[in-house]
């Protein structure tokens, strides 16, 4: 079976963990590591997920704006100290929200602090409608305030998703190396919806997977 990195965040009430949805969801692949984003070595996974979380702010070229939130420091720490280290040893790392940014703002992206958008009242809710490449449109929940453009993307960066009312990326993958990112929260989605077969596809086709392991 294979293993999926999913780095530990600040949960409600003050404690770090995994949130139940990225445990469920991420469970129907394969078998759940929860990775310590204090600690620098690279564990042994198949797949890293960046989680999302509060606004993104310890990156180079950037400041923080009066609409910027307050941070996740383990996630910060995570970025600037341990993310390298899993792109040098080539793990797959899949980023969700808060994870798609910084991936972007890994590899030298910048992101833009704050854009008036549309917002799911559910987590659950699809409310934003995205252009894939091949003009097929999907919609996906959108829970963000921080937003990246194709003019902000690193150049080792591709756009696949793109806001039809906004413009903004919404998924993205690398050059060369096996990273992908969406800007949107399919574990909070219906798995039938599109965007979760999107999504879906793409993490099995890094992982070398043609169907989940159970």
């Amino acid at each position: 079976m294979k293993k999926i990195g999913v780095i530990a965040k600040i949960q409600p009430g003050g404690t770090v963990g995994i949130g139940a949805q990225y445990w469920d969801y991420f469970s129907e692949i394969g078998e759940i590591v929860m990775i310590n984003p204090l600690v620098d070595t690279v564990a042994d996974v198949d797949l890293l997920v960046l989680p999302g979380g509060p606004d993104l702010r310890m990156y180079k070229g950037e400041k923080p704006s009066a609409h910027t939130g307050r941070p996740d420091v383990f996630l910060d720490y995570f970025d600037m100290n341990c993310l390298d280290k899993y792109v040098k040893a080539k793990v797959p790392i899949f980023g969700i929200c808060r994870g798609f940014q910084a991936i972007n703002a890994h590899f030298g992206g910048s992101i833009v602090q704050h854009v008036r958008m549309k917002e799911s009242f559910n987590r659950y809710e699809p409310v934003e409608e995205v252009l894939l490449p091949d003009d097929t449109k999907m919609k996906v929940n959108s829970m963000h305030h921080q937003a990246v453009y194709v003019d902000d993307l690193a150049e080792c960066l591709v756009p696949i998703a793109i806001s039809e009312a906004y413009g903004n990326v919404e998924a993205l993958h690398h050059k060369d190396l096996q990273i992908f990112g969406v800007q949107w929260h399919p574990e909070e989605l219906d798995e039938s919806d599109d965007s979760s077969y999107f999504v879906r596809s793409k993490i099995l086709s890094m992982l070398g997977m043609e169907e989940v392991d159970v």
